[in-house]
């Protein structure tokens, strides 16, 4: 007569246990398309949970998806948005979007952006702030502000997407481009083709990322020559004031039109960022690259800006540079190379942004042709050794040199192939943002080239 008794206070015992202590959910799989679960993405991401998958099947989407703020998943437990089939091929091979009825397509035309949240409120309260999320391989048009677009959020991992004329016409100010991350922390941004091509001279970005340890890596930037006129409608990068160790490699940036504004890049007010390995042609005369603080607010920058390629088929417009550099302290530029189609005897590969002094800069092992010289007189504050003035033979199909080692200079960085693969055909390192993954550091400088 006592065995039921014991059997029901175990049972209420272990229930009890499992209240306390549930066991570990199960990842879903929410599908969203013609005939799905979901119809909508929004509904999709609105049910997701962390660990969760929302797939997206072939179609057009005409929506922008808002991430509530304060949602997310965990630095283990990312919630995943992807398409079916990748718009970009991925950098690990698999299917993708070969074929323009495979994608996934969110049209935001008349939204604030295809994927967004813009709160803007503090940092340190991290309840009210969108993390652990991945965008994977969505064909993005459209967005008065963006394609993607987030504010004081992080651990976000960009990859696989296509984005084409997000943000135009352009917001008031700075507050637009196909990704804008403002604030943001700890993001991936990988594999993704960047594209402007409409016409007007806005300031408008490819890419306009802020906030501390950010990796942009494996994109393809361009600026077409649809916008016609004589600039172009946007501005390929810009790492805004704020930011800390940013990563920036193994990027192709292409434009066939001359920038907006009075830049092609724009590094600002920022400290430790590593630019590296990446492919920057223009093939008309183009303005200047610039690594520069607005003002001089003392900061001790500590950039490294090295094994990039600069080819500018016309040369440089205006009687510029190609990078410009502007009160930077305690920063290097080493092993790049800088190559002008034509004898171009009026511009410099390096030299001050505007007119603003620099630092404590350390310039060593870059190669230079059909400029007047690698260092503009009007730049202070470096030391100039081991140049090399002489034609690298850069093959404009696929970035590489065939006059110099691709293992020392340059961005050794084979642009017709995704992934993109080094000159000599073998893979480069690419972070995994929630597995590990991260920098690698370019080679050491050479000591035994004759300065010119």
């Amino acid at each position: 007569m006592q065995t039921p008794a014991r059997l029901t206070t175990f049972a209420v015992l272990a229930f009890g246990w499992i209240a306390l202590f549930p066991p570990a959910a199960h990842a879903a799989l929410l599908e969203v398309g013609a005939g799905k679960a979901y119809g909508t993405i929004q509904a999709a991401v609105d049910a997701a949970v962390a660990g969760d998958t929302v797939l997206v099947h072939s179609g057009t989407y005409n929506e922008g998806v808002f991430f509530a703020n304060g949602k997310g998943g965990t630095d283990t437990q990312p919630i995943t948005i992807r398409a079916l089939y990748p718009a970009r091929k991925p950098l690990s091979g698999g299917a993708w979007a070969d074929e323009a009825s495979k994608r996934s397509v969110v049209d935001a035309t008349g939204q604030t952006a295809a994927f967004y949240n813009d709160y803007y409120g503090s940092l340190t309260n991290d309840s009210v702030r969108v993390k652990n999320y991945i965008i994977d391989g969505f064909y993005i048009q459209g967005g008065n502000n963006a394609g993607i677009w987030f504010v004081a959020d992080r651990d976000f991992w960009i990859r696989n997407n296509v984005i084409i004329n997000s943000g135009y016409p352009a917001a008031a100010g700075e507050q637009d481009g196909n990704i804008f991350l403002n604030w943001t922390t700890n993001t991936l941004v990988q594999n993704n083709y960047l594209e402007i091509s409409l016409p007007g001279d806005n300031y408008k970005f490819l890419l306009d990322i802020d906030g501390a340890n950010n990796t942009v890596e494996y994109n393809e930037l361009y600026l077409s020559n649809g916008s016609g006129g004589t600039d172009g409608s946007g501005v390929a990068l810009y790492v805004r004031h704020n930011s800390a160790d940013f990563v920036m490699r193994y990027n192709h940036i292409r434009a066939d039109v001359r920038a907006a504004y009075n830049l092609l890049a724009r590094f600002r007010d920022s400290v430790r960022h590593a630019i590296h390995h990446n492919y920057i042609r223009s093939t008309v005369a183009q303005k200047l690259f610039v690594d520069h603080e607005n003002a001089d607010v003392g900061l001790v920058e500590g950039h490294r800006i090295s094994n990039n390629t600069w080819f500018y088929d016309q040369g440089v417009f205006d009687n510029g540079r190609m990078l410009g550099l502007s009160f930077i302290d305690n920063s290097e530029a080493r092993n790049n190379i800088f190559y002008s189609g034509v004898d171009d005897t009026s511009s410099y590969a390096i030299g001050p942004a505007w007119t603003q002094p620099s630092y404590s800069v350390v310039i060593d092992g870059n190669v230079f042709y059909n400029l007047i010289n690698l260092v503009d007189p009007k730049l202070t504050g470096y030391t100039e050794t081991n140049t090399q003035r002489l034609n690298p033979n850069i093959n404009p199909a696929t970035g590489c040199a065939s006059a110099i080692d691709n293992n020392t200079y340059g961005a050794n960085l084979d642009v017709s192939q995704i992934p993109y693969r080094r000159c000599d055909g073998a893979l480069h390192p690419f972070a995994s943002k929630f597995g590990g993954g991260g920098d690698t550091l370019a080679p050491a400088p050479p000591t035994n080239l004759t300065v010119q």
